[in-house]
């Protein structure tokens, strides 16, 4: 008995608290976030919803979890200290919605179930909006809701009212109450109601709610178990044939890029390096993305029988084939970027090969292992969460501007003339670079007033006031704003 009256009493503390925890959470998304630009606020705000998560755990005995989870995600969103990137917040948010599961108590027994529960998680968002909307625009019968907010209005009508009256009336008989009154910034107090803070401030009680009382949608009825056929999708007949004949082909292109690619044996006349790296390396990708589906599809069922040892081995050799061929992509756009530039998109493209790569050799594993495909889902999730996290705190600008204004031919390099209104597209970041190409002797000795040289002048004079324009809130603060910041105060301009 005395059990059940201490969890009911704690159920209803956790319910009475979680009212003020969204108030406080709001008041600081406001001191943190609002009409601010991002920066250091964002790690801030994560860091006290991780910590209110965690009080919020310890009265339900998940603590424990919870404080993992969120020490998890406080170390997930450190490159939101450096800078504010999509791929940085997103893996921030998904360790947030992890941390929020585990304080209510609803994570999976398995791992390989994590994103099946994110996902019932998301999916009860929209039908949550929608109840809560009909909860505050219909009438509400006291009968069957016991008319709680009336009752809470008639509670505090009398009180409020009648201080207000007894304060007006202290006012005219003593001139401090008067005075104390009269200084009440009422001004200030109709600022925080502008249509745009109370916008804000829903927006985030909306989102604020979600952690502190995260709801997962309702599993789908699975359909009656019903007798299925043994007939797979593929034959083995069929299988080791198309194996026979993808491993043929594919061994062709593996031995043509081992003979141009890695021995540097010379071309047809007419075709150079680049032309052959451009044709080959989309293709080879959409090659290895073809490869991986028909294996998943053909290989969905366990496949026993006498020819079963063989349709795997073929399968592994086909699979460690296809790896080559991303393997090939990569040199192949390698090639291409030192005969021309290096772009955002061909860095994403790069990134995305070595991840089909590592894709398919989880698929291999999970062939070898015997894994369910949600093995796979939850692994591959992984590796782009993983992907993310890595790229986060890596300024991409700076690097392509370095590498393209190093090859250029301006300063005798390999590549391809400059690109100026590109490089200016790339953001503030790019200025070191452009002070390099500026101050680099061979500019100095053959055209300090060249063209090229006077449009990059004015493309970080442009850039240069662009970064100075930013703001200067401490809460908007980041890392590399900051090291932007000291090497400007110590080169505000190249000299000419």
């Amino acid at each position: 008995m005395d059990i059940v009256q201490n969890a009911s009493a704690g159920k209803a503390m956790r319910i009475r608290q979680r009212p003020v925890l969204l108030l406080g959470l709001i008041v600081t998304a406001d001191y943190l976030l609002f009409r601010h630009e991002n920066g250091i606020n964002l790690f801030l705000m994560i860091l006290g919803l991780c910590g209110v998560l965690v009080c919020q755990a310890t009265m339900r005995r998940s603590g424990r979890l919870t404080l993992v989870m969120a020490a998890a995600t406080v170390v997930a969103a450190l490159p939101l200290v450096e800078a504010h990137t999509v791929r940085a917040f997103i893996v921030a948010a998904i360790g947030l919605v992890l941390t929020a599961l585990a304080a209510a108590r609803l994570m999976p027994a398995s791992t390989a179930a994590l994103p099946g529960h994110v996902g019932r998680y998301l999916g009860a968002i929209p039908m949550r909006i929608v109840s809560a909307c009909g909860r505050l625009m219909l009438p509400r019968d006291p009968l069957v809701t016991g008319g709680n907010l009336t009752r809470t209005i008639k509670l505090w009508l009398m009180p409020v009212g009648m201080t207000i009256i007894f304060l007006l009336l202290f006012a005219s008989a003593n001139p401090v109450i008067e005075r104390v009154l009269a200084s009440i910034d009422l001004a200030f107090l109709l600022s925080l109601l502008d249509l745009e803070r109370m916008t804000f401030w829903i927006l985030m009680a909306g989102l604020i709610w979600l952690l502190l009382k995260p709801r997962l949608s309702r599993r789908g009825k699975r359909a009656p178990m019903v007798a299925v056929s043994d007939r797979r999708l593929v034959s083995d007949a069929s299988l080791i044939r198309a194996l026979l004949m993808f491993n043929g082909i594919f061994a062709l292109q593996t031995v043509l890029d081992a003979t141009y690619l890695w021995g540097g044996v010379a071309l047809p006349d007419g075709m150079p390096y680049a032309e052959y790296a451009h044709r080959g390396a989309y293709p080879l990708l959409a090659t290895a993305l073809l490869s991986a589906l028909f294996v998943l599809v053909a290989m969905h069922r366990e496949r026993t029988g006498d020819q079963a040892a063989l349709i795997r081995v073929m399968v592994y050799v086909w699979l460690g084939q296809n790896m080559l061929l991303c393997i090939s992509s990569i040199l192949r756009l390698d090639l291409y970027v030192e005969a021309y530039s290096l772009t955002e998109l061909r860095i994403a493209a790069g990134i995305w090969m070595l991840m089909v790569a590592v894709g398919l050799g989880l698929i291999m594993l999970r062939i070898l292992w015997r894994k369910p495909n949600q093995w796979l889902v939850t692994a591959n999730l992984a590796l782009l969460l993983g992907v993310f996290y890595v790229t986060a705190p890596v300024d991409f600008a700076a690097v392509i501007a370095r590498f393209n204004i190093e090859n250029s031919r301006e300063l005798g390099g390999t590549g391809a003339s400059l690109d100026i209104h590109y490089l200016g597209s790339l953001g503030p970041t790019v200025i070191p670079a452009i002070d390099h190409y500026l101050e680099h002797p061979r500019v100095m000795q053959t055209g300090p007033d060249s063209q090229a040289t006077l449009d990059l002048r004015r493309a970080r004079d442009l850039l240069a006031y662009e970064f100075e324009e930013r703001s200067h809130a401490w809460q908007s603060w980041t890392w590399r704003a900051q090291r932007l910041a000291d090497y400007l105060a110590a080169h505000p301009a190249v000299e000419k």
